[in-house]
């Protein structure tokens, strides 16, 4: 191996692990239901775990549906940073895997991790903000769930 190669390897692995030391995970393990309409729409979202790395966030997340009904989530999930003084900057999903599928069967569950660019600041208080759900039969019956629990980096 040529000492050209040698160097742009240890240079590479260098900056992987400063990379990965950059990034703190936060262990979370909520798990929280919402009922509405009738309780026709009865869903619990849960968050397994968060990470906020250099200039982006990841959420391993999951939706469980628990109605007689196939539910449809569109992907809106957010990072949502409430600042001292009322602010609230959204840091909004860009990428979700696995896919979203179309629909949540009866009683199915959707397991995932969703992810997006930027960083909130040290000093506000963090939620998440899942898809909007419905069931594909009530399309006018919808629920964007925001996380009751909270919790800073």
């Amino acid at each position: 191996m040529s000492r050209l190669t040698t160097a742009v390897l240890v240079f590479s692995v260098v900056a992987f692990v400063a990379g990965a030391a950059q990034a703190a995970t936060i262990p979370l393990g909520w798990s929280e239901r919402h009922a509405r309409y009738a309780r026709h729409l009865v869903l619990t979202y849960g968050v397994d775990e968060v990470t906020i790395g250099r200039g982006w966030w990841r959420a391993r997340l999951w939706i469980r549906n628990e109605t007689n009904l196939r539910i449809r989530v569109q992907r809106e999930f957010a990072l949502l940073a409430d600042a001292p003084g009322g602010r609230r900057r959204v840091l909004p999903a860009a990428r979700s895997a696995p896919s979203l599928p179309a629909v949540i069967p009866i009683l199915g569950i959707w397991r995932g991790v969703v992810s997006g660019p930027g960083v909130p600041s040290r000093a506000s208080l963090l939620r998440l903000r899942f898809g909007t759900t419905s069931a594909v039969i009530l399309p006018n019956h919808r629920i964007t769930h925001v996380t009751r629990q909270s919790f800073r980096r």
